[in-house]
C-alpha cells in the first residue's frame, strides 16, 4: 500500500520534527473525503510525555481532532511522530502501542530526517511505500 503526502506536509512534519528535538514531535496527518488516500493536513499536537523516547497525544486534544476532522469532512488517515535518536521504524513501544488498523504510522527520524511509512496490525509491522504529490 502506498501512504501519499503532499510536499507541504511532508515539510512540515520534517520542520516540526526538527523543532521539537530532542523531544519526540507527534501529531496526525488528515485527507479530504474527496482524495481519501493523499494527506492534505498535518495537526502538530502536544507530546505530554515531553519524552525523547516515546510520544504520547492528551486524549481530550486527540479526541478534539478527531472530531473536528469528521465535522469538516475529513478524517485522520495517519498518526506521526519522530525518532529522535534512533531509525525510522515502529518502536517496541510503538508497536504496543498502534490501536488502528486503518491509520498508518509516519515516522521521521531526526538524525537523517528520513519519513517513513508502516501499518501496524496486531504487532506485525508492515512497511508502505511513501508517494510526495504536490
Amino acid at each position: 500500500m502506498t501512504l501519499t503526502l503532499t510536499t507541504s506536509v511532508r515539510d512540515q512534519i520534517q520542520a516540526h520534527a526538527r523543532e521539537d528535538h530532542p523531544i519526540e514531535a507527534c501529531g496526525v496527518l488528515i485527507a479530504s473525503d474527496t482524495h481519501p488516500g493523499t494527506a492534505r493536513w498535518a495537526v502538530r499536537m502536544a507530546n505530554v510525555e515531553n519524552s525523547e523516547t516515546c510520544f504520547r497525544f492528551d486524549p481530550v486534544s486527540q479526541l478534539s481532532v478527531w472530531q473536528q476532522a469528521e465535522d469538516e469532512g475529513k478524517h485522520v488517515i495517519a498518526v506521526y511522530h519522530s525518532h529522535t535518536g534512533s531509525d525510522a521504524f515502529p518502536s517496541g513501544v510503538d508497536i504496543a502501542y498502534a490501536a488502528d488498523p486503518d491509520v498508518h504510522h509516519v515516522i521521521i527520524s531526526t538524525p537523517d530526517d528520513e519519513a517513513r511509512a508502516f501499518r501496524i496490525i496486531d504487532g506485525t509491522v508492515t512497511e508502505e511505500d511513501v508517494m510526495i504529490s504536490e
